[in-house]
């Protein structure tokens, strides 16, 4: 009896250091539940941590191509904006430079 009470103290004394309470993570608590874990389980938690990592990595790269995209297709419309702009004054300075030599022309 007095045997079965000492393996079951000793069963919940290990059990308490072996459980993580969620006021109380450490981590050198996580380390020992990690390192306590079944290989399978815990080539299943790197593979978890691996596979956010890369996904995080993957959306990081999206959204900076995304932002070098926007950016780029804002440069081009600027650069077509002042390409018509340019046109445009072109033609006006044109038609002045007729309607000068119309002008002249028929002072004259």
């Amino acid at each position: 009896m007095h045997e079965e009470i000492s393996n079951r103290d000793n069963e919940i004394d290990r059990m308490k250091e072996n459980t993580i309470q969620l006021d109380n993570v450490s981590f050198k608590k996580l380390w020992s539940a990690l390192i306590s874990l079944p290989i399978g389980k815990l080539i299943g938690v790197g593979s978890t941590l691996i596979a956010v990592l890369i996904g995080v990595f993957t959306l990081g790269s999206l959204y900076e191509r995304t932002g070098a995209n926007n950016e780029l297709f804002d440069l081009r419309n600027s650069s077509k904006e002042l390409q018509d702009q340019n046109v445009q004054l072109k033609d006006s300075y044109d038609s002045l430079k007729i309607e000068m030599k119309n002008i002249k022309d028929t002072a004259k």
